[in-house]
């Protein structure tokens, strides 16, 4: 029984990364270091009975203090369940309503992304059904794609699964590919791909975008990979990936609007993708697969759609 569980403040990094570590929600974007180092505001908490954790809760906000999930381009900042929980379908819902009943008692406001492996919500329909709340739960579902590397034995055999077209474009490429710590040079691609979409980056987001990006390839886990043509000294191409135990995420990409066509970003996620596997990584995160045209150039390297739902009040 759960009727003494208790939602309590974490107040030591430690013991939240130590938790997060046991969890199969447990990402590069939940740990301690990407909250504290790109100074998201955020405030977690355990769920607690009777002295054993069950459950971890990790709330994040905007500048202004409300509610935001994915603030600086996290992932999957929402809920992260025990080992014993995760083993149970019964004890997760169980646990998941709980979770979403103190929150909406205590009248705290949130905004949380859940990991793809939660795939049960019906604690949602459970709370919402009930005339205890003043409010009700809201649901986005997004979606990520997802490849699992165990399906294939060698990164030629991974190659050998993709769409002729998109082998072609990744064999016939001219470009260099190569790893590199310029984060201006990256910064500048990534405001050509925008502008080439007529979108402008304020200074604000631009200076957001920059601290996200040091971060990301300062980090033991982090790697920018640029592709230059014989024809032109600087970048075209470039993405930004982190990798966390399991897991790589393909997490930036910009490319000038002019050198679409030489598929440079293609042969760049291959080349994210062959290092990984051959690294022992077992899985690669698209980091989403929600609009049309980029869901499908995902897609195209076996990527599952797989939904991460976002739960907020």
């Amino acid at each position: 029984m759960l009727s003494a569980a208790k939602l309590e403040t974490v107040e030591s990094d430690s013991d939240w990364d130590s938790f997060c570590s046991l969890s199969k929600q447990n990402t590069f974007f939940s740990k301690s270091g990407f909250y504290n180092d790109l100074g998201i505001k955020n405030q977690r908490y355990f769920l607690v009975n009777h002295e054993e954790a069950l459950a971890a809760i990790a709330l994040t906000f905007n500048e202004d203090g409300n509610p935001e999930v994915g603030s600086k381009g996290g992932l999957y900042q929402g809920i992260l369940l025990s080992e014993r929980v995760q083993k149970s379908e019964i004890l997760t819902s169980e646990v998941l309503q709980i979770i979403f009943s103190l929150l909406l008692k205590k009248q705290i406001s949130f905004d949380l992304g859940l990991h793809p492996t939660i795939t049960d919500i019906r604690a949602i329909n459970w709370i919402n059904e009930s005339d205890g709340y003043s409010e009700k739960l809201k649901i986005r579902v997004r979606y990520t794609g997802l490849i699992d590397f165990s399906l294939y034995n060698t990164p030629n055999d991974y190659f050998k699964s993709l769409r002729k077209s998109r082998r072609d474009e990744i064999v016939k490429t001219e470009l260099v590919i190569s790893k590199s710590t310029d984060v201006n040079a990256f910064f500048k691609l990534y405001q050509a791909s925008f502008s080439g979409k007529g979108v402008h980056l304020s200074k604000s987001k631009s200076e957001v975008l920059l601290d996200i990006f040091k971060f990301a390839v300062a980090h033991p886990g982090g790697e920018l990979l640029l592709a230059h043509s014989n024809k032109h000294h600087n970048p075209i191409s470039g993405i930004i990936t982190v990798t966390d135990a399991d897991t790589i995420y393909y997490w930036f990409s910009a490319t000038l609007p002019e050198h679409k066509s030489l598929g440079a970003n293609s042969a760049l996620v291959f080349s994210a993708i062959e290092s990984a596997m051959n690294s022992g990584i077992m899985k690669f995160d698209t980091c989403g697969l929600n609009s049309k045209e980029i869901g499908f150039f995902k897609s195209s390297f076996q990527a599952k759609a797989t939904p991460a739902y976002e739960i907020y009040n």
